[in-house]
């Protein structure tokens, strides 16, 4: 392998590496808007939950889906 041939290998590995960070960015940035948006979701449905600590917060979600699985769960244990 001439030198030219390895410069140009090592350019195409670096562009492979470089295109591979940027789609780890753009996965990044893509799965922290979704959390974002569905924070803002969740705590749409929490009243003034911008006043509860995370604790608070996470406890009302367990509740609220605690007793969802509970109210679908009750028709199928009744005969």
């Amino acid at each position: 392998m001439n030198e030219l041939e390895a410069i140009q290998k090592k350019q195409e590995y670096h562009r492979q590496k470089m295109q591979e960070n940027r789609d780890k960015v753009l996965a990044k940035k893509k799965r922290t808007h979704r959390l974002i948006v569905r924070g803002a979701i969740a705590e749409s449905f929490v009243p003034n939950a911008e006043f509860l600590t995370e604790e608070e917060f996470r406890n009302v979600l367990r509740q609220a889906f605690n007793s969802l699985h509970g109210a679908e769960s009750s028709p199928q244990e009744s005969p």
